[in-house]
């Protein structure tokens, strides 16, 4: 196994303890039962089946991509690049379409607030 650097907590518990427990789990973060790393289409399912158990919602990794743009959108819209090679987008025109979703929404809540404020003073 290579020296990896210190992470924290419970990551270093697992890739010291737990980990090893797995036949020829070599440097895989997530061994497979059979060897090896665990293949991506598994690590999403988990991801997936463990969030709609602990949060009663099933959210797949797509949707972690998803919100993270959304929210870079929402919060830091002028900063939309981030967002981009955050995901690694190598078309601006795919991030941007969430940017102008996140837009169309923030544009919303801030009518929405507007029509509550003035509804507060008649």
């Amino acid at each position: 196994m290579r020296n990896l650097p210190a992470c924290s907590g419970p990551i270093d518990d697992w890739l010291a303890d737990w980990r090893e427990c797995f036949i020829n789990a070599g440097d895989a973060m997530w061994p497979s039962t059979h060897g090896g790393p665990l293949a991506y289409t598994c690590v999403g399912e988990i991801i997936t089946r463990t969030t709609e158990r602990e949060l009663s919602v099933a959210v797949n990794p797509h949707l972690f991509r998803d919100s993270a743009v959304y929210t870079i959108a929402h919060t830091a819209g002028h900063e939309m690049h981030v967002a981009s090679a955050l995901l690694q987008h190598t078309d601006p025109r795919i991030t941007e379409r969430h940017y102008n979703r996140g837009s169309r929404i923030k544009a919303a809540k801030a009518f929405q607030r507007l029509i509550e404020a003035l509804e507060e003073t008649t």
